[in-house]
């Protein structure tokens, strides 16, 4: 996240008014430098890391994590089907989650990972139709852009009420434009968004 000028692995604002509230937070590092403040402003605010994953597609971020937490979750974001390399990868840094994008995600790769004892989380959920496919999964979690109709379909299915939180909107947001690994400041909009929750 970038606020103004002071790049931030997790803005403290944010960290302040809910890490100790019982979500579960997914807090992707986007750049390799800020593990160490990011891993303090979460110490500095949450009651617990049990409920704090720290997620990156850089892996060099995710081991330097490592070597600052022994503790905290870790997830790794691939860009690529699960296999045995990625798993023998992220449990050399004692990992717990990987996230394999949505389209390269199959039955078999999931039960890989859970047999490693791994969780999948997915990423890349692009329309409704992909979301309720992989919803049908054995994944713990997703990330959509369209969170109230994962919503309707959770609460439709077990009757439960479900929150989601994530990042403000940017330019890219705006305009279709999928910022992945890019780190993308968040617009005049973004900004209020993140003001308004509570």
């Amino acid at each position: 996240l970038k606020y103004k000028t002071k790049k931030s692995g997790l803005c403290e604002v944010f960290a302040k008014k809910f890490l100790s509230e019982d979500l579960t937070f997914a807090i992707e590092l986007k750049t390799i430098g800020i593990e160490k403040q990011t891993l303090e402003i979460i110490d500095k605010y949450s009651k617990s890391k049990e409920n704090i994953y720290i997620t990156s597609f850089i892996f060099e971020a995710l081991e330097n994590v490592r070597k600052f937490d022994k503790d905290i979750k870790i997830s790794w974001l691939i860009d690529e089907e699960i296999n045995q390399n990625n798993i023998d990868k992220l449990l050399s840094i004692k990992g717990s989650q990987i996230c394999p994008e949505a389209d390269k995600v199959s039955n078999s790769s999931i039960e890989l990972a859970n047999r490693n004892r791994l969780g999948v989380r997915l990423w890349g959920i692009r329309d409704e139709e992909i979301m309720q496919k992989v919803y049908k999964l054995n994944i713990e979690g997703m990330t959509v852009n369209f969170p109230e109709k994962l919503k309707v379909l959770i609460e439709g299915e077990k009757g439960m009420k479900f929150y989601v939180v994530r990042h403000g909107q940017t330019d890219w947001n705006a305009k279709g434009r999928i910022q992945g690994k890019t780190d993308i400041e968040l617009n005049e909009i973004g900004i209020e968004q993140a003001r308004q929750l509570k």
